[in-house]
């Protein structure tokens, strides 16, 4: 039986450096995929579901998008890295700008 697709947008798949953390981005990581309601980072570093998350994406142009939202889901497949999917808790217009452009 299929599972209805419970995201309001569809997820564009988009690798940019990032960092992370409860309270401050602190902990390295990068962008699997992204919209703009939520997005999902793979780090050496995991965080439990339901924690708070800042996130600041360093975009390859020089600046960064600030971000916060809620642990979801929190995996470590096999191997090092681990994988973190976050809903934000606000919106941000410059990463639905991006999101439009990129989705194109």
């Amino acid at each position: 039986m299929a599972t209805k697709e419970k995201r309001a947008y569809q997820r564009i798949d988009i690798k940019e450096k990032l960092k992370f953390g409860e309270d401050s981005p602190i902990h390295d990581g990068y962008s699997r995929n992204l919209s703009p309601d939520g997005m999902s980072i793979v780090s050496e570093y995991g965080l439990p579901a339901n924690s708070s998350i800042k996130v600041r994406i360093l975009r390859s142009s020089g600046d960064s998008i600030d971000l916060e939202g809620k642990v979801i889901w929190s995996s470590n497949p096999p191997g090092v890295n681990k994988l973190i999917g976050i809903k934000f808790t606000s919106s941000n217009e410059e990463l639905i700008s991006v999101y439009r452009f990129r989705s194109r």
